[in-house]
């Protein structure tokens, strides 16, 4: 039974092992599909990295209130995909570059310049950070953490209405790379 390692039996005269574990072969058909996906990740964007939406002042300002400040080193690692969220960073001063990291190959994928929310889709998901966060010049953040942002936007239905605009130009972003892709692969 192939869930338990006895395996998928390769073609005759092929050089690969005659068993194979059902782990090995979803590893590798796994970093096979990462390497696609982050290819065309990379084409989409016409190798251009584009910076992400910054945050409505007013949003800005009231997170600020709410936050703590943090100062990060260059090359410091601000978070992990993968990682569940414990809150978002506003970055006050410096750079940070979001990085889509699969089959050990990470591919840059946006810039973050000051004024920009970093976590806040995963965070209001409830999901997994889909990207890390290297900094790339030393900077100074704010960090609030998740209890105090849900708090702001469930009383301020202005700030609420910043933070989904904020959320929607990120969409629509994606969107756009996708279809630079769709067409640059001549699908439609």
């Amino acid at each position: 039974m192939p869930g338990q390692g006895e395996g998928l039996s390769p073609a005759r005269g092929s050089d690969v092992p005659r068993r194979w574990s059902l782990q090995a072969v979803i590893a590798i058909t796994d970093c096979v599909i990462c390497r696609c996906y982050c290819s065309a990740m990379a084409t989409a964007s016409g190798n251009s990295i584009t910076p992400v939406p910054t945050a409505h002042p007013d949003l800005r300002r009231a997170l600020h209130e709410l936050s703590s400040s943090v100062s990060k080193a260059k090359g410091s690692i601000l978070f992990r995909q993968g990682e569940t969220p414990t809150g978002v960073y506003v970055l006050r001063r410096g750079k940070a570059l979001l990085l889509f990291e699969r089959c050990d190959t990470p591919i840059a994928f946006r810039i973050a310049l000051p004024g920009a929310l970093l976590g806040l889709p995963a965070l209001v998901g409830s999901s997994r950070l889909s990207l890390t966060a290297e900094i790339t010049e030393d900077s100074e953040l704010g960090f609030v953490p998740r209890k105090a942002l849900v708090s702001l936007l469930r009383q301020d239905q202005a700030m609420c209405l910043h933070a989904l605009d904020l959320l929607g130009r990120e969409v629509q972003e994606m969107r756009r790379i996708a279809a630079e892709q769709r067409i640059s692969d001549g699908r439609r």
